[in-house]
Parts: C-alpha cells; sequence; structure tokens
C-alpha cells in the first residue's frame, strides 16, 4: 500500500515495514551475540592474538598442547614450577572498556587444571580475570574441580564434574553492578559484587604466584583453552537499543 505524503510523494508502507524489521533483526542478533573484545583459543600461541606477557615467566613453561588427553581439545600450557608467575595480558582501548562497562560483558573460560592442590583463600595461582573480578581455580586431591570468584564468593567445589576440561563463565549485568557465575551451562554463584572499583583496562591468565598471590603447595600449572571476553548487552539492555533503533528506523521510514 502507498500513502501520499505531500503532492506527487508516496512512500511503500509494506517495504518500509520490512526494511524496519530486517535492521532490528540484524541489530537484535549482533547485540545478542556480543561485540569480541579479546580472544585467545586452542593451542594458539597467545603472543599471536594480540596477547602480550607480563611479569617474569621465570620458571614458568609455556608451550602448545594438542588432543590432550585424547580428548580432542587444543590448549596453551601454562605451568608454574618455582612459585614465580608469569600471565598474558590484553590490553583494551578507552572504547571498548567504555562498552563493556556500559553495556555488560561475559568472560568465558574453558580450562583443565594440572595441579591437584585444594584451593584457599591466598593459595591459588590459576587465574583468569578482568577488571576487579578474579576468576581462581584449584582442584581436590581426586580431581574435583574448585572455583573462586576471588574476594567475592566462597571457593565452590563443584561436586560430580571430573577432571576434565570445563566451560566457566563470568557475567557482569551493570544495571544491577554485580556477576552471576556458570559453569558448564549450570548457574553456581549469582549476584556477585565486587568490593573494589579497577577499571576495566585488561584481561589476563596465566600464574600469579610469584605476585603475593601464592602460598605453599600454591596452584600454578593449568591448560587454557578458551580464554573470551565479549561486551554482551543485558536483555533490559538490548530492548532499550532496540526501541531506539526503531524509533529511528520509523521517522527515517518517513521521509521521502
Amino acid at each position: 500500500m502507498d500513502l501520499v505524503l505531500r503532492k506527487g510523494e508516496t512512500v511503500n508502507i509494506s517495504y518500509a515495514t520490512g526494511s524496519i524489521m530486517l535492521w532490528l533483526t540484524l541489530a537484535a542478533v549482533a547485540l545478542a551475540n556480543g561485540t569480541q573484545i579479546a580472544l585467545h583459543e586452542g593451542s594458539n600461541d597467545p603472543e599471536t592474538e594480540g596477547w602480550t606477557r607480563e611479569r617474569s615467566f621465570s620458571n614458568v613453561d609455556t608451550f602448545p598442547i594438542s588432543n590432550d588427553l585424547g580428548s580432542g581439545i587444543d590448549a596453551w600450557a601454562v605451568y608454574d614450577n618455582g612459585f614465580s608467575d608469569g600471565y598474558y595480558q590484553y590490553n583494551l582501548t578507552p572504547e571498548q572498556g567504555a562498552l563493556a562497562s556500559t553495556f555488560g560483558w561475559k568472560l568465558t573460560t574453558t580450562i583443565r587444571v594440572v595441579d591437584f592442590v585444594e584451593l584457599s583463600p591466598t593459595d591459588s595461582a590459576t587465574k583468569v580475570g578482568f577488571g576487579s573480578y578474579d576468576l581462581k581455580f584449584g582442584a581436590l586431591s581426586d580431581g574435583t574441580p574448585q572455583v573462586s570468584v576471588y574476594g567475592i564468593s566462597d571457593i565452590l567445589t563443584l561436586n560430580g564434574l571430573d577432571s576434565g576440561y570445563h566451560l566457566y563463565e563470568l557475567v557482569f549485568d551493570p544495571s544491577e553492578n554485580n556477576a552471576d557465575l556458570f559453569v558448564d551451562g549450570y548457574l553456581q554463584a549469582s549476584d556477585l559484587i565486587s568490593t573494589t572499583t579497577a577499571s576495566p583496562a585488561n584481561v589476563m591468565f596465566g600464574s600469579t604466584v610469584g605476585n603475593g598471590e601464592g602460598g605453599v603447595g600454591a596452584t600454578g600449572r593449568a591448560n587454557y583453552s578458551l580464554v573470551n571476553l565479549q561486551a554482551v548487552p543485558e536483555p533490559n539492555s538490548i530492548v532499550l537499543v532496540i526501541a531506539g533503533l526503531l524509533a529511528a528506523a520509523g521517522a527515517g521510514s518517513w521521509r521521502h
């Protein structure tokens, strides 16, 4: 159907509506998938992916692993052998930091802890962190994995999980100023509020034993198959953005 706007000028409503819906669909998909910020995958050397090596890496071995334990999973190993330290860091641009702070973010890691040393508030050195949130990892003597959000959550012993690779997702909602922790897709801790105000300037993974965070028996060996930081809007943010796009597209569709 055509609508006459002024003499000799028309706009096809069905065409305009279709264009709006197409743009809204594309926008919704883009928002749901998030914006990639930092990524380590498989047995790739993190330095080839834009990460930098930080601290001394004295007595810290790093090397690629293919088909770890016959699982078909590739990873990058960071093995601390002498209470030293060495970790990989990805520095965000100011624009990326603002994007993550405004819309929210998801920090994802797939990791296998190699040292079966029980996690304690001071002894874990296997770490994946962003801003003021740090995931620390350990394992019981039988390989049952443990995780904590350092200084925020209790130590979580993940009974029923084996000593292999597991997927950890920390999802931050800026509208609530807190984060939820998922392991293998299941919620393990919610409404985690950081007590510090570190800016979202970088994301890191590796060993921090020699950085004053390790103790006797500190865990410093792990295989990292994935470390991924995305800016991911929460549902409320998506609704607001799409509403804005709808208003803008609607206004534009009536122009000749």
